[in-house]
């Protein structure tokens, strides 16, 4: 009797051990799957967040070259205002359908003028100056939104010039 038992718990000593390796070896095998799986996944979503990113920058990069070189943009503004009208709704066409979350007109000599707003607060966007002459693009955090803003500068005269402000929020909506 002895013996049996002997016997018995060694069998039963191998079976669990067997159970244990096999259960090492099969959890080690999925994670390294799920592993391999999520990598992918991953990547496909960088690459599609990285082509939008890409997207957007392209169109902004688009939209400031255009609008640095566009004659309509060079009408001296009148006293009275109505060239600043005309002005304003000639950028509300041109960004008609643009997607771009928010287009800000601002003047030397005058106050902001709002174009288009889908979800950015103007408030947010009054301290935020051109640096440069030239079109260029930058990268802010306002209010926890990570911002692209392209600027533009269209002179008109020595005194009077217009700086307008593409601007994208790059939140969860974005791709």
């Amino acid at each position: 009797m002895k013996l049996f038992n002997k016997t018995l718990y060694i069998f039963v000593s191998l079976i669990i051990f067997q159970a244990f390796l096999t259960i090492v070896l099969i959890t080690n095998f999925i994670r390294k799957n799920n592993k391999q799986d999520a990598k992918v996944e991953l990547e496909n979503e960088s690459a599609d967040v990285y082509e939008s990113l890409n997207a957007w920058k392209r169109s902004i990069w688009q939209n400031l070259i255009a609008l640095k070189s566009d004659k309509h943009l060079k009408i001296p503004v009148d006293n009275n205002g109505s060239s600043k009208e005309q002005l304003i709704n000639y950028l509300k066409n041109y960004f008609i359908g643009s997607g771009f979350d928010f287009i800000l007109l601002k003047s030397n000599t005058d106050s902001e003028q709002v174009i288009n707003r889908n979800s950015i607060s103007s408030s947010y966007l009054l301290g935020i100056r051109k640096t440069k002459p030239h079109p260029y693009i930058i990268y802010k955090i306002i209010n926890n939104n990570l911002l692209m803003i392209g600027f533009v500068q269209i002179e008109i005269n020595r005194e009077k010039s217009w700086n307008i402000l593409i601007i994208e929020n790059l939140n969860n909506n974005f791709c």
